[in-house]
C-alpha cells in the first residue's frame, strides 16, 4: 500500500472548512462574516524552513455579489454589476491598482448572455425561444480564426449535436443520441481534422451509470477503453474500473462508514482514508 500522507480539515459549528492541513504541513485558513461568506484566505507554508504567509481577501456588497477578491500576490479583480444584480464588467487590477484588463458582458431583455470581450477575444450566444443556446460565435476576436458552434435540440430539449465551422468551412460534428427515458445513450466525434471516436452508456435499472465504452470509430468496432461501475444493495458506487484489451489501467474501490459517509477509496495511486472526529474528542 503507497502510504499518501494525512490531510487534515476542520469546521465550524455551522459546516464551514476553517482550516486545512496537507501532508507537508501547509496550512490553509478561512475565515467568514456572519452570513458564512468566505472573506480570508490565510495560506502558511513551510517549503524552506521560513514560515512565509500568504492572503487572499473576498468583499461583498449589501445583497450578497462577490465585488472584489484580491490575490496572494495583491492583485485585484473587482467585479460590477447592474440593478439586477447580472454582471457586466470584471476589471483585472496589478499591485499598484492600475487596471491591466477589461472583461464586459451584456445581456438581452431575459437575461441571457449575449457578449462577452476582454481585449483578446469577443464570443457572441444565441438562443431560442427556449432559451437553450443555440449559437457561439467568436467574430471580432483578434488574430484568431472565426470559429461558430451551433447547437440543436430534440422535442424534450435533449443535445442532439454541435456542430463546428471555422472560418465558415464546416469542421467537426458531435452528435448524441438518448434513450426512451432521455438518459444519454451515445455520443459520437467526426467531420473535417476531426478524429473518429464513439462512446456508448449504459444504466442500471436505478438509472445509475453501469458501463462506458469507447471506441475510436463511428460503428463501434475499434475498442479502446471501457469504465464499469459497480454498486452496493443501497446504490453507492464500490468499484471504478477503467480496462483497455487487455488490462485494467485504473480502479478505485470504495468504501463507507454505518452513517453511508465515504469511509476510503483504494486506487493504483494508493489507499486514501477519511476520518470524522467529533468537536472536543
Amino acid at each position: 500500500m503507497t502510504e499518501l500522507g494525512v490531510n487534515f480539515t476542520e469546521y465550524d459549528t455551522v459546516g464551514n472548512a476553517t482550516e486545512i492541513i496537507d501532508p507537508v504541513g501547509n496550512e490553509t485558513r478561512f475565515v467568514y462574516d456572519d452570513r458564512d461568506r468566505n472573506t480570508q484566505e490565510i495560506i502558511t507554508t513551510d517549503v524552506s524552513g521560513t514560515p512565509t504567509e500568504l492572503t487572499r481577501t473576498y468583499e461583498y456588497d449589501a445583497v450578497g455579489n462577490r465585488i472584489e477578491a484580491t490575490d496572494r500576490l495583491g492583485r485585484t479583480r473587482q467585479f460590477i454589476y447592474d440593478g439586477l444584480n447580472r454582471q457586466t464588467a470584471e476589471l483585472w487590477l496589478d499591485r499598484n491598482g492600475d487596471i491591466t484588463r477589461t472583461i464586459a458582458s451584456t445581456y438581452d431583455i431575459a437575461s441571457r448572455l449575449t457578449r462577452v470581450n476582454d481585449p483578446d477575444s469577443s464570443y457572441q450566444y444565441e438562443y431560442d425561444d427556449r432559451d437553450r443556446l443555440t449559437v457561439v460565435d467568436n467574430a471580432g476576436t483578434p488574430g484568431a480564426p472565426q470559429v461558430e458552434l451551433s447547437y440543436n435540440y430534440d422535442a424534450n430539449g435533449n443535445l442532439l449535436s454541435v456542430s463546428e465551422e471555422i472560418d465558415e468551412a464546416a469542421a467537426g460534428v458531435t452528435t448524441y443520441s438518448y434513450d426512451d427515458l432521455n438518459r444519454l445513450e451515445t455520443q459520437t466525434q467526426s467531420g473535417a481534422g476531426v478524429s473518429e471516436k464513439r462512446v456508448d452508456y449504459t444504466y442500471t435499472p436505478t438509472g445509475q451509470f453501469e458501463s462506458i465504452s469507447r471506441y475510436s470509430d463511428l460503428a463501434g468496432t475499434q475498442f479502446a477503453i471501457e469504465s464499469v461501475y459497480d454498486y452496493d444493495e443501497l446504490n453507492r458506487l464500490t468499484n471504478l474500473t477503467h480496462s483497455n484489451l487487455t488490462e485494467a489501467i485504473a480502479f478505485y474501490d470504495l468504501t463507507y462508514d454505518s452513517a453511508g459517509r465515504i469511509n476510503s477509496i483504494d486506487s493504483v495511486d494508493g489507499l486514501v482514508e477519511y476520518h470524522t472526529m467529533r468537536s472536543g474528542s
